[in-house]
């Protein structure tokens, strides 16, 4: 073989491994322009599972190893005085509000207020919940995904 065709194979097989590299971060930090919230850093883990899913596509997962209040919220464009209705399958493990407020856990809120779902605490598999919010007289709000609470914290892990 002459060189020229070794230092061609080389090379591409030096950007295929550059391109699988930047293909394993993209899919590990890739969260659809959410934004990731903590009350204090260092307590939460932000991922996307491919293992624990609802559908074919990765959960978002949010770990709170120590109690804490985290949330992946997305700013989305509303029609004032509106009525919304946000829906979507949440499992959660060992969920636990701190000092067993109900309010405190996996849940779909809008940021900013304290305006939530329902609540979930405990072992839970894939649950439908629903959030029906009026959006005022604002025309954009932030939609958030919420292992916590509006001043309150939990701990535990949610999909």
């Amino acid at each position: 073989m002459n060189s020229k065709k070794v230092k061609n194979i080389v090379s591409n097989l030096f950007a295929i491994i550059i391109l699988l590299i930047a293909l394993v971060i993209y899919r590990k930090y890739d969260y659809n322009f959410y934004i990731k919230c903590v009350s204090e850093k260092g307590k939460t883990v932000f991922s996307r599972d491919s293992v624990e899913k609802y559908s074919k596509e990765r959960s978002y997962k949010i770990e709170n190893k120590i109690s804490n209040d985290a949330m992946f919220y997305k700013e989305i464009n509303v029609i004032p005085n509106t009525p919304y209705k946000v829906t979507c399958m949440i499992k959660t493990k060992d969920v636990i509000g701190d000092q067993e407020i109900p309010t405190a856990g996996a849940q779909i809120c809008l940021n900013g207020t304290e305006e939530h779902s329902k609540v979930l605490q405990g072992d839970n598999d894939w649950t439908k919940i629903e959030f029906y919010f009026n959006s005022k007289c604002n025309d954009k709000v932030e939609i958030g995904f919420r292992l916590g609470g509006n001043m309150q914290n939990a701990s535990g892990t949610a999909w």
